[in-house]
């Protein structure tokens, strides 16, 4: 079965881990909503917490206001307020041959979702990725259960990188020559209007 119809079908891909076989699934529009949010929720933490291990450089009167204003700041933050991240994302020829010169593959740094970033080039974001997707195939299956799975960053990453090729519709490599990635377009949040 090629790829296009494994994805268009959700047909399970089967893996080796360990010397035992696991399937993968393509990720859906809801496990990037996952990835999404599992991405603010620890930038919020990393914000608070950033405060609260600052708060000793303020004189004591101004700590308590301090950290409330940072922690009412986090609550507001959205998607759209995480920093811009960025990849050098491979340029291609209108037929779809990739773009090659001096015997490189010519690429451009671009802003990329977060995301689909951070599932690709972060240890925690690959592991999310493969358990969101090895959920699919195995109910119950947990984030524990995934990590226990793999002893090497190598190996994470290389079935991070079948749970990607697999969901390329969803969720694109954005540095892989094989996906033609769409442009970014970041939104003001309200946080960020002043309301």
């Amino acid at each position: 079965m090629r790829k296009e119809e494994r994805a268009v079908l959700a047909a399970p891909t089967p893996i080796q881990v360990g010397g035992k076989t696991f399937e993968v699934k393509p990720l859906t529009l809801r496990d990037l909503a996952e990835l999404e949010q599992k991405v603010l929720r620890d930038y919020k933490d990393e914000y608070i917490a950033t405060a609260a291990r600052n708060i000793h450089l303020l004189p004591e009167d101004q700590q308590q206001p301090f950290l409330l204003q940072a922690m009412r700041e986090a609550q507001r933050l959205d998607i759209a307020d995480m920093p811009a991240k960025y990849a050098d994302v491979p340029q291609f020829h209108p037929d779809g041959k990739p773009v090659v010169e001096d015997g490189r593959v010519v690429t451009k740094r671009e802003e990329v979702p977060i995301a689909q970033w951070w599932a690709a080039n972060t240890i925690d974001g690959q592991l999310h990725a493969v358990w969101l997707s090895m959920r699919r195939a195995k109910p119950g299956m947990t984030l524990e259960d995934t990590d226990e799975l793999f002893d090497t960053d190598e190996a994470l990453s290389s079935v991070a990188g079948v749970v990607q090729e697999v969901s390329e519709p969803v969720l694109p490599d954005p540095t892989s020559p094989t996906s033609a990635p769409k442009r970014v377009r970041r939104r003001r949040s309200r946080s960020r209007r002043g309301k």
